[in-house]
């Protein structure tokens, strides 16, 4: 096996025993720590029988042992039947965690496990091929929780992890998914989103464009041939290809050899009893000039067509800058992503729109419909759309009831609020959020009912959060006080839902009285759940003064290591961001000597965060002076993020600002 897969720990670890197909496995843990084991337990029970299916070999070690320690650099790191793991990403208190607490700790069990045969069985030739392990391991992590908890609508927080990763590849300076690695520091930036999300997004789309049957029968066929071995990228696509019969190697080389995303734009006319369609691509950058400008670059992209007045989509192969065919039957528009699987935005004519926009609840299925806000998204922040239409849409959308789509319809909502509304428009915006998200507010009732699905709790102190920050309702920043203070009290007394976000919402409505109070309840935290609930909101409050304290506090010995990242939550919030970049910038020694070095240039991601331009060329320039080893590529998109929220604000605050006066 490769070296980098050899892992030896020596400790005071106890461990909670358990197997399954005839293979031992253990989680193993510090004594006190062993009641939080068994859902990681159960979850690794679940899942190794599924993988045990799905791969035509079976589990290929003795044994496997999931090992948790107290401060870890890493989230978790796929050894060789003996993963590692930070606590946050394992230990669960049955008695307090919420839903997302659970799902992020079967999803990363999953994705280490999944690594047992992509990663570790067969092992990338060289680095400049991470992706295929890390993105592998990514698409795959959330099958076996698809199989073990239904309930848990998976499918659409697949299409959620394609949406992040076509954020994150709209940057016009976004790396190529393969890339060169020549030192350490090469080798650390290519642990990315674009090795994880983008990667695994394009996977998802060959296997919806092969069929997933046919694509793991080409996975296996890979890893019987390279088992106990090196392979490249050229070696999975290559069999995959063979597998299907279809030209997935051309494919997965143009999406991985070029950077960024498609746009995919939709014209339609009916011509007698058919269909003209027209489709063009283009390279979608998230900034207005560069997208105007054009770029060559061009993808062959299999394109899940929906007609409107068909039930059966048909993939189209679109391979030029612009194609145009027939298809049977007249139909008033087609929509351009189907089971919404492809990795690639998709934009249509604005009387299409309209329609679609208008129907939107009852043609679309939950699976698109998380798409769709998305893509209009895009074209807002280049100026393709108005933000007008874009919020008219979120308003046909309000009788919604899956969490994954309304997760994604107020997923700008912060930055609207934060970035680009004008001051003076501001409370014009909250009352617009308190409009859109009281209706659904009423329909979920203010407390659990017996036996409602647990997806409908989390939703209920989802909108109860966006409520509270973005549409300041004092009603319920009220009860977000009065939960807090209970959670202080008694942690299982409050929904566990609700009970970080309650922090977080009175932290912002707080003082130093309550600032005292998290930190004492953080010295005290009973789970790592708990504790990061006070962590977090530590950075909410609007004091500077509290800021400063917060920096104090996980720069000094109290806070491990692997939680500075905890930084970042001052840097975010808006009413105190200037102050917290003047701590860190100030503060920077002392970071860069508690922090790990394989992480340190992550850092360097602060200059993404800002939305003005005086912070951007500040905080360009400071990382510039630090010489941190790896963070070119990083500095070159964050300075591409900010001038893009600079951008649509410039684009969109006037159009806001109309549309919020009538």
């Amino acid at each position: 096996m490769s070296s980098y897969l050899v892992a030896m720990l020596v400790g005071d670890f106890v461990c909670r025993e358990g197997g399954v197909d005839g293979i031992p496995i253990r989680v193993c843990s510090l004594p006190e720590q062993q009641e939080m084991t068994g859902f990681a337990l159960e979850a690794s029970e679940n899942i190794l029988k599924y993988y045990d299916k799905y791969y035509a070999i079976k589990y290929p070690y003795e044994k496997l042992d999931h090992i948790v320690f107290p401060d870890f650099a890493a989230g978790a790191m796929e050894n060789v039947g003996a993963i590692t793991y930070r606590d946050v990403a394992l230990l669960i208190d049955p008695k307090t965690a919420s839903y997302d607490a659970k799902q992020q700790v079967a999803a990363v069990i999953a994705h280490e496990m999944a690594h047992q045969w992509f990663g570790d069985l067969v092992t990338m030739q060289w680095w400049n091929d991470i992706w295929l392990n890390e993105g592998f391991a990514t698409w795959m992590a959330l099958k076996p929780l698809e199989a073990w908890k239904p309930e848990w609508n998976v499918k659409q927080q697949e299409i959620q992890e394609i949406l992040g990763a076509l954020v994150n590849d709209s940057v016009a300076s976004v790396r190529t998914i393969r890339a060169n690695a020549d030192t350490p520091a090469d080798i650390q930036a290519l642990f990315d989103g674009i090795a994880y999300g983008k990667a695994a997004s394009v996977l998802r789309m060959v296997e919806a464009y092969v069929g997933p049957e046919v694509f793991r029968k080409g996975v296996n066929a890979y890893l019987a041939k390279h088992a106990y071995g090196n392979a490249t990228a050229e070696d999975f696509w290559s069999q995959i290809s063979e597998t299907s019969g279809k030209p997935v190697d051309r494919i997965m080389k143009s999406f991985t050899e070029q950077p960024g995303e498609p746009l995919v734009t939709v014209k339609s006319a009916c011509r007698g009893d058919k269909t003209q369609v027209t489709l063009t691509q283009e390279r979608y950058v998230a900034d207005a000039a560069k997208l105007a400008a054009g770029s060559h670059e061009l993808w062959p992209i299999p394109v899940n067509l929906q007609p409107s007045a068909s039930k059966q989509p048909v993939y189209h192969l679109l391979t030029k800058k612009e194609e145009t065919f027939e298809l049977p039957g007249c139909t008033p528009w087609v929509y351009a992503n189907a089971g919404s699987r492809g990795y690639y935005r998709s934009s249509y004519e604005p009387a299409a729109f309209a329609k679609m926009s208008a129907e939107v609840e009852k043609t679309f299925s939950p699976d698109e419909r998380v798409r769709i806000p998305s893509d209009a998204w895009a074209l807002v922040r280049v100026g393709r759309m108005s933000i007008g239409d874009y919020l008219k849409l979120l308003q046909n959308m309000q009788g919604e009831e899956s969490r994954e789509v309304v997760q994604v319809m107020i997923g700008h909502i912060q930055e609207i609020h934060d970035d680009l509304v004008a001051p003076s428009d501001r409370p014009a915006f909250e009352k617009w959020v308190r409009d859109l998200m009281k209706p659904m507010a009423r329909d979920l009732g203010e407390t659990p009912v017996a036996g409602e699905p647990a997806e409908r709790q989390a939703l209920r102190a989802d909108v109860f959060e966006v409520l509270a920050k973005y549409g300041r309702d004092p009603e319920l920043v009220e009860k977000a006080r009065a939960a807090a203070g209970e959670y202080m009290n008694a942690p299982e007394s409050v929904d566990a839902d609700l009970a970080g976000k309650a922090l977080v919402i009175a932290a912002q409505n707080g003082d130093a009285a309550l600032y005292d109070q998290y930190v004492a309840h953080l010295k005290t935290a009973k789970t790592p759940e708990e504790y990061g609930h006070y962590l977090r909101a530590l950075g909410a409050f609007p004091d500077p003064a509290l800021a400063k304290r917060t920096f104090d506090l996980v720069l000094g010995p109290e806070v491990k290591n692997q939680d500075l990242f905890a930084l970042f939550s001052p840097l975010t919030n808006y009413e105190i961001q200037p102050v917290a970049w003047d701590l860190f910038k100030s503060n920077f020694p002392s970071l860069m000597k508690k922090a790990d070095p394989s992480i340190a240039g992550v850092f360097a991601q602060v200059a993404s965060i800002f939305c003005d331009a005086r912070l951007r060329d500040d905080s360009q320039k400071f990382f510039a002076e630090q010489n941190l080893p790896g963070t070119q590529r990083i500095l070159e998109n964050g300075k591409d993020n900010v001038n893009a929220c600079i951008q649509v604000r410039d684009l969109q605050q006037k159009n806001l600002s109309v549309y919020l006066g009538k």
